[in-house]
């Protein structure tokens, strides 16, 4: 006994149906997933457009007008009118913070900087100051000698902790690993060597694009750069410098740091040398009591000095 079994498609007609089928049924699936996954809708052709033009109405305008601006461009005009210029910026503010390194036979821009118009001593104190407190009142804590971070941040953790560590490109959580630099300018630390790549961006591509290192210069730590670094990174990160750690003519750093602590700027313990408040403010002073290179004078190489 014989099945017989109809076919799908017995007419023209019906093949005809079956292919727009095949072609519309995907689309349309296509066209809901998309939708859906976008969130979009429908537009409404009935919104006034006005309406419509209000709401895509982008940040920034650009506004044409004859005589003399409106009330709010003529305020905008005169803000503008007396902006400073970048070299005023950075002379009246950005001094205060990150400091005047000011090596103009190493930077060739230093060199359009006047010195005479740069904050000195007690000016360049009294603005670092200020900008602790304001920093301080907006929620950021101070950790180091010049970072300041949320108070939440995990640096400000592990600052408490006595885990905190700094590396040449800044403060970090991650002590005694291997550091990569990438870009221009970037330092780097790998198994005792201390290189830099190059600051002129198209040296540093073109090295790259030969499939180079873009390095300019390096050096290999000795074991007294090793324990020095040590303790400059414990005073750096702590504030603190334990007797253990002090290097080099021992007499000559205790009058050293007996003339800070006249100064007030640190104090004496049983076992440490400890940084004081407003010691904090020249703790790049301090560590330059251990750096053996700047402390050298026999070197032709010149460094830049706190004020």
């Amino acid at each position: 006994m014989s099945e017989q079994h109809g076919a799908l498609v017995n007419t023209p007609k019906q093949l005809i149906v079956v292919c727009v089928l095949a072609l519309v049924i995907p689309v349309a699936i296509a066209l809901l997933g998309a939708q859906l996954l976008s969130g979009s809708k429908h537009i409404d052709r009935s919104e006034p457009k006005k309406l419509v033009e209000q709401r895509i109405k982008p940040v920034g305008e650009l506004l044409k007008f004859d005589g003399a601006p409106p009330p709010a461009a003529a305020a905008v005009v005169a803000v503008v009118a007396k902006a400073k210029s970048g070299e005023e910026v950075y002379n009246g503010a950005c001094v205060a913070c990150h400091g005047a390194a000011r090596v103009p036979w190493l930077r060739a821009h230093l060199k359009r900087t006047d010195d005479l118009t740069l904050q000195l001593g007690r000016e360049r104190f009294g603005m670092f100051r200020d900008a602790v407190c304001l920093l301080a009142a907006s929620g950021y804590a101070w950790i180091g000698a010049d970072h300041f971070v949320r108070a939440d941040d995990a640096l400000v953790l592990a600052a408490d902790d006595g885990r905190l560590s700094r590396t040449g490109m800044g403060y970090t959580m991650r002590a005694g690993t291997n550091m990569l630099g990438l870009g221009t300018g970037a330092m780097s630390e790998l198994n005792g060597w201390c290189v830099q790549n190059t600051a002129d961006p198209v040296a540093w591509q073109r090295a790259v694009g030969a499939r180079q290192l873009p390095l300019e210069q390096g050096h290999v730590r000795s074991p007294d750069d090793t324990d020095r670094a040590a303790a400059i990174t414990h005073l750096l990160c702590n504030a603190e410098l334990p007797y253990d750690l002090f290097l080099g003519d021992m007499y000559e750093l205790v009058d050293r740091f007996e003339e800070f602590a006249a100064d007030g700027l640190v104090e004496f313990q049983s076992e440490r040398v400890v940084v004081t408040p407003l010691g904090r403010f020249f703790l790049r002073a301090l560590c330059g009591t251990l750096d053996a290179y700047r402390v050298a004078l026999d070197l032709p190489v010149r460094y830049s000095h706190a004020v």
